[in-house]
């Protein structure tokens, strides 16, 4: 989504259902990005009594095999 909302009607966005965050930052202000990040973490693992990857499914070998073949595959491409 851009990040520019002054657009979009509001009440379009409240019928919108979160399915991620977008945390933008002036140029060479990071900072302000990782306190933000932190924050966000800290209040959902406290909602969630623990970080959400304790309640990932394990990967299978062949998984991990396909995953990282293909994240070789994106490399070379990059590369070429």
């Amino acid at each position: 989504m851009n990040a520019n909302l002054e657009s979009i009607d509001g009440q379009f966005l409240l019928q919108l259902r979160m399915q991620g965050i977008q945390i933008l930052a002036p140029a060479t202000k990071d900072e302000r990005l990782y306190s933000v990040g932190a924050a966000l973490e800290a209040a959902l693992v406290d909602r969630w009594g623990g970080p959400i990857l304790d309640r990932a499914p394990v990967i299978g070998a062949d998984m991990r095999a396909a995953v990282t073949n293909h994240l070789r595959t994106l490399a070379m491409e990059v590369a070429a």
